[in-house]
């Protein structure tokens, strides 16, 4: 019974800081700066996201040949850029590392 208390706890914790928000500014336009600002911040995240992923090996930056996952990074940005598909730079990126952990080994 105390574990249920928990999770519903938790549901609500998690559920009302979303909710209020989308709730109070639901009817209300929003400004135009304020509405091209928002859209840089979910490319923003992913750039810190996948340049922490690439670039570091634990705690430290690792710019060397040794680096499967930032030398992977080429060949997938490439995919990206040329076939702008979701899935085939998932696939470029899965192929890069495996050929490369491959050819290393």
């Amino acid at each position: 019974m105390e574990t249920l208390a928990v999770i519903l706890a938790m549901t609500i914790v998690t559920y009302l800081p979303r909710a209020v928000p989308l709730l109070l500014c639901a009817r209300r336009a929003v400004p135009d700066p304020l509405a091209r600002w928002l859209g840089f911040v979910p490319p923003a995240i992913l750039a810190a996201l996948l340049a922490q992923s690439v670039l570091c090996a634990g705690p430290n930056v690792d710019m060397s040949m040794k680096n499967l996952f930032l030398w992977a990074s080429v060949p997938t940005a490439l995919v990206r850029w040329k076939t702008r598909s979701f899935a085939a730079t998932v696939a470029a990126g899965i192929l890069s590392v495996a050929l490369l952990r491959a050819a290393l080994l």
